[in-house]
């Protein structure tokens, strides 16, 4: 779960930098990760989340896929499974 996280990271700090490119090619082994290292039931709880960040990623919105890993997406995981 701590590797996740790191990922989750990885891409907010590459957006807000402004290394736009770089964030967008981590995203999808974040993803694969998200769902090999999530049970089905943690996956469902985060659907609208995760259609909203694809939303994001489908419109290049940058800011909010960033406000959405940032904001929502980071804290849940690090509440899910904290240290």
């Amino acid at each position: 779960m701590r590797n996740l996280i790191e990922q989750a990271d990885a891409i907010f700090e590459s957006l807000v930098s402004g290394q736009i490119a770089k964030g967008f090619e981590l995203y999808p082994d974040f993803i694969d990760a998200f769902i090999n290292t999530l049970t089905d039931s943690e996956i469902l709880s985060f659907q609208p989340l995760l259609q909203e960040m694809l939303k994001a990623q489908e419109e290049k919105n940058v800011v909010w896929l960033a406000d959405l890993l940032a904001y929502l997406l980071i804290p849940a995981l690090k509440e899910l499974h904290p240290r």
